[in-house]
């Protein structure tokens, strides 16, 4: 699969005349539980030639293509993908991390280098805990079977959170490093086994609710709000070594 992937990222190349410098898999499979139907998630930063750039009915800043069979392909121009850095993404923190890599050229180094400057504990933490809150209340609170697949990103995203409230930095993307950090010896010895189901069947394995697992899901909810409520308003970010960057990168071209 990986031969027709790089394959794919060439043709985008040629037939949308832009340079990607990062193509990485993102979701599941970068996050360690993919099941065995899985899409191939490919996630790509792309730069299209200066004068695109200085045009005044600019082009959009999103590449998107219709699933064909396991792959779905989609990019972020590098002028969303900085816009993005400013406002610490966390989607685009996960990319940079992603232990799946297609391609990544010199240029990515400088990238995560300034994602880490521009990293925003309060919007990472915020953004994760949503995502627990939300998908906690609508596919485990109300269930009496929950999909297996809700269960996973629901506890990622809690790890994620708690990694970043309690050691201020941004969250590995993958899910073992995370619950081994942040979660107790008991919840991974249930996570295991969740996990070892997960990877033998499809995404719409459901299994009965685990009570246990519940109770630690609503604590470590109420830990996290509870600590978002004392983070202080950040500084505001400069725009000015984004700017030195987008300036570079798109003169190479």
């Amino acid at each position: 699969m990986k031969k027709e992937i790089i394959k794919q990222i060439k043709k985008i190349e040629e037939t949308e005349k832009v340079r990607i410098i990062m193509a990485v898999e993102a979701g599941s499979r970068a996050w360690g539980f993919e099941g065995t139907d899985s899409d191939y998630d490919v996630r790509f930063i792309y730069v299209r030639p200066l004068k695109e750039y200085l045009r005044l009915d600019k082009t959009r800043d999103v590449l998107e293509f219709p699933i064909e069979g396991e792959l779905d392909f989609s990019g972020w121009d590098i002028s969303k993908t900085l816009k993005l850095i400013y406002s610490s993404n966390p989607a685009l923190h996960e990319w940079l991390q992603s232990p799946i890599v297609y391609r990544k050229t010199a240029e990515v180094k400088e990238l995560e280098k300034l994602a880490r400057k521009h990293f925003s504990r309060t919007r990472i933490v915020n953004h994760y805990y949503h995502i627990a809150f939300r998908h906690y209340q609508r596919f485990v609170a109300i269930k009496e079977k929950v999909r297996l697949k809700k269960y996973f990103y629901i506890l990622r995203s809690l790890a994620a959170a708690l990694y970043a409230v309690r050691k201020d930095d941004i969250p590995p993307i993958e899910f073992d490093v995370l619950r081994s950090s942040e979660f107790p010896w008991e919840m991974n010895v249930i996570i295991d086994e969740m996990v070892r189901i997960k990877k033998e069947n499809d995404e719409s394995r459901q299994i009965e609710r685990i009570v246990e697992l519940d109770i630690f899901i609503e604590n470590m909810l109420k830990e996290i709000n509870d600590n978002i409520q004392q983070f202080q308003q950040a500084e505001a970010a400069s725009w000015q070594d984004l700017n030195r960057f987008f300036r570079k990168v798109v003169k190479n071209k």
